[in-house]
C-alpha cells in the first residue's frame, strides 16, 4: 500500500506543474458578482449603447460617470481614461459615460465637451432623465450629490444664475466582450495600470 501512494504521489508531482495557472496580475479591484440591468439608453447622439446580449466580438468596454462643467477630478479622469485606452490593445472599445448632472448636461454641452476633450466616435455620453439614470447611479454604486453655492445678492440682478456643485465617485468599470463587470478602479491613479487591466479583461473567458 505504502509502494502504491508513493508511486501516485510521485505521478502527481510530475503533473501538478502543468496544471498549475498563471497568476494574473490585476491592479484595481476583481469583480465576481456585480450584477446592472442591460444598457437600454440612447447616448446625446441618439445612438444605441453597444447590445452585450447580443454577439461576443471580443470587445472590452469602459463605464464611468462625469459632468460636463466638472472643474476638479472630472477633467483629470478624462485625460488618463484617454491615454489608457489609446495605449490598451483596444483603441477603440466603447467608453460610456453617464451623467451625474442631467440638468446641467445638455446635448449642447455634450457636443462642447466632446470637442474640447477631441473624443472619438467609441465614447458615448448619456444624459436625460434622472429617475432613469439614478438606476444605474445605485447599480454602480455612484451617489451624486448636489448642492447649491451660495451667491452673494447683487441689486442690480433681476435673476441670478443659479450655481451649484455635484460630489460624485469617479470609478472606471471595465467590462468584458458579454458586458459582464470584472474589473474596477475606484478612481484612475495611474494610466498605464488602467490600460494593463484593460488588456487583462480582453483576455479573459466569457464562456
Amino acid at each position: 500500500m505504502v509502494k502504491i501512494l508513493l508511486a501516485a504521489l510521485s505521478i502527481c508531482l510530475v503533473i501538478l506543474p502543468s496544471c498549475t495557472t498563471t497568476t494574473v496580475n490585476i491592479n484595481g479591484t476583481s469583480l465576481k458578482s456585480h450584477k446592472y440591468e442591460p444598457f437600454n439608453f440612447m447616448d446625446y447622439k441618439g445612438r444605441m449603447l453597444p447590445d452585450f446580449s447580443k454577439e461576443d466580438d471580443g470587445t472590452v468596454a469602459i463605464v464611468t460617470f462625469l459632468f460636463t462643467t466638472c472643474t476638479d477630478v472630472c477633467p483629470l479622469s478624462i485625460h488618463k481614461i484617454k491615454n489608457a485606452v489609446n495605449a490598451s490593445k483596444y483603441p477603440t472599445l466603447p467608453v460610456i459615460v453617464f451623467s451625474v448632472d442631467p440638468e446641467g448636461d445638455s446635448e449642447e454641452a455634450i457636443g462642447n465637451f466632446f470637442e474640447k476633450w477631441d473624443l472619438e466616435p467609441n465614447w458615448y455620453f448619456v444624459t436625460g432623465d434622472r429617475e432613469m439614470l439614478a438606476k444605474v447611479w445605485r447599480e454602480f454604486y455612484v451617489s451624486p450629490i448636489k448642492t447649491k453655492i451660495p451667491q452673494p445678492k447683487n441689486i442690480l440682478t433681476v435673476k441670478m444664475e443659479e450655481k451649484y456643485r455635484v460630489s460624485h465617485t469617479i470609478p472606471v468599470f471595465i467590462l468584458d466582450a458579454t458586458g459582464k463587470a470584472r474589473i474596477v478602479h475606484s478612481k484612475v491613479e495611474n494610466e498605464a495600470a488602467l490600460a494593463s487591466d484593460i488588456n487583462t479583461v480582453g483576455k479573459m473567458e466569457t464562456r
